[in-house]
């Protein structure tokens, strides 16, 4: 693993944002694009021109969802919303009712009006947009046991969550920690040990 191409990023040290409305607690791992990404390091902050701090081309989070709570709105954003705990949890999408399992990949315009229901004891769920012209997501979930490499120029991040991956030059991570590739050098070969591991691999792609 070449150690200015890959980071990685602890679940534990990532800042715990609240929501607005109270119905939960988000915590950003990665932002794009127009550099590097940034593992950890918050929203893309305003600029001269006067954007707002949510004008990001893409961002990976993770979303904890503690009571019903409508979604906030991202005109000209794509949704990809991955239900990562055990427990159900219902989306409502401009009044279509969506029962989500665990694992289960529900992509979405940020335009929607979205309502979730979480089950008793809440629910999390990993969560990328991008920006519509700009990026295309995919979320995919992978089961992997043994050795691994990961070398896909589109791969921008690769989030535990469930078992355990080690990389061959690092510590070992654990559930919801997660690994980045910086921009100028994704493709860069990273092997791994995965030890009944199941991962959300993130790719990243320009639209064309």
């Amino acid at each position: 693993m070449h150690p200015s191409s890959v980071h990685r990023l602890a679940f534990a040290s990532v800042p715990v944002t609240a929501w607005q409305n109270g119905g939960g607690y988000t915590r950003e791992l990665a932002t794009g694009p127009g550099s590097a990404p940034r593992p950890g390091v918050g929203p893309v902050p305003s600029n001269p021109s006067g954007q707002a701090a949510d004008a990001f081309g893409w961002r990976l989070s993770i979303a904890d969802l503690t009571q019903t709570a409508l979604f906030s709105l991202f005109p000209g954003v794509d949704r990809h919303f991955l239900l990562t705990s055990a427990a159900a949890l219902q989306l409502d999408v401009d009044g279509t009712a969506h029962q989500l399992q665990s694992a289960v990949v529900l992509s979405f315009p940020g335009e929607a009006r979205v309502v979730s229901t979480p089950a008793v004891g809440g629910g999390r769920a990993l969560n990328l947009m991008t920006r519509r012209g700009q990026w295309q997501g995919e979320l995919t979930v992978v089961e992997l046991d043994g050795p691994v490499a990961w070398d896909d120029p589109e791969l921008v991040a690769v989030v535990v969550l469930g078992g355990t991956i080690t990389p061959r030059s690092g510590r070992t991570l654990g559930r919801y920690d997660s690994l980045h590739w910086n921009a100028p050098t994704r493709g860069i070969r990273c092997t791994a040990h995965c030890s009944a591991a199941t991962v959300a691999e993130v790719r990243i792609r320009p639209t064309r």
